[in-house]
Order: C-alpha cells, then sequence, then structure tokens
C-alpha cells in the first residue's frame, strides 16, 4: 500500500514523537484519556483512519490505555486494530533531537469544523532536507494530533473527533 496508509506501530511514532523533541511543558494526552474519545483523520487517496479511545484500567501513569484504530477507504474498513499502551506521565519525557536535526516549536491556531484550536507546531529539518510538521492541540481526543505535513504537503489532517 501507499506510503501514506500507516500501521498502528507507524501511527502511534506519528503522535508520539513530536512530543518526545519538542521541548518542555507539552502534554501526554494518553494520561488524562478516557474511553469514548475518538478522533478521525482523512490520509491522502481517500483513507481515513478512527482512533477511539476502548479502555482504560487502572489510573494515572500506570493506567493502560486501548486505542482502536480504524482504517478505511472510500468508506469501506480495510484495517481494524487495538493496541494497549501505558498511560505515562502528563507530560512526555524530552530527549535531544537526533544530530543534524533541526527543531522549531512554534503555537498557532488551526479551524477544525469551523472551530480554532490553539495548536502547538512542531517542526523537524532533517540532512537531507526533508521538512515535517505536526500540530498537536491539548483540545483534541485520543493523542491531540490535529495535522502532519511532510515538505508541504498535507499527509494526515484532523476532520472530525467527539466523545461518547
Amino acid at each position: 500500500m501507499r506510503r501514506t496508509i500507516f500501521s498502528l506501530s507507524a501511527l502511534v511514532f506519528l503522535c508520539l514523537f513530536p512530543l518526545a523533541v519538542a521541548g518542555e511543558g507539552l502534554p501526554n494526552h494518553l494520561f488524562g484519556a478516557k474511553v469514548g474519545e475518538w478522533a478521525l483523520f482523512s490520509v491522502p487517496g481517500g483513507y481515513t483512519q478512527k482512533q477511539t479511545i476502548v479502555g482504560r484500567q487502572g489510573s494515572g501513569a500506570d493506567a493502560d490505555v486501548t486505542i482502536r484504530v480504524e482504517t478505511s477507504l472510500n468508506g469501506n474498513l480495510i484495517d481494524s486494530q487495538e493496541i494497549t499502551e501505558l498511560a505515562g506521565d502528563a507530560t512526555v519525557p524530552q530527549p535531544e533531537p537526533e544530530p543534524g536535526t533541526a527543531v522549531t516549536v512554534t503555537a498557532a491556531t488551526l479551524a477544525v469544523k469551523g472551530t480554532n484550536y490553539p495548536v502547538t507546531v512542531v517542526t523537524t529539518t532533517e540532512r537531507d532536507g526533508t521538512v515535517e510538521s505536526w500540530h498537536v492541540s491539548p483540545d483534541i481526543p485520543v493523542y491531540g494530533l490535529v495535522k502532519q505535513v511532510v515538505d508541504g504537503k498535507t499527509e494526515v489532517e484532523l476532520v472530525d473527533f467527539g466523545w461518547n
């Protein structure tokens, strides 16, 4: 399949990587995640992906959070997986970026369904010139992801979210 359809492990990397390199004070969205939260994303090529919190056992940083990820193509479900992750601390640990990688963090606002949300934009520039940016918001459920852009092309974009 095309690069834009990502496995569950790639999705987890996509959602957590920017938080891990971005600097102080960025939230770990799984820390306070509640069963029933969901986020729906569009991916180029007619794909959508829905992430739903379907289970939580325990509390605080020691809680296990189960996320169902359903990928559809043109409205037809093609994959459904569940992963259980440790909720972790309220903020993500902040390791140093890899040598040769430039990281910038800025504040912005993005509109989703006609409502503006504050986002933190984490942009990395690799040695080879690849520029990736993630837009994350504390107001968006599951991982907080609003948008991912690679070399100026939107790869993943939030289209809807809610709580059941």
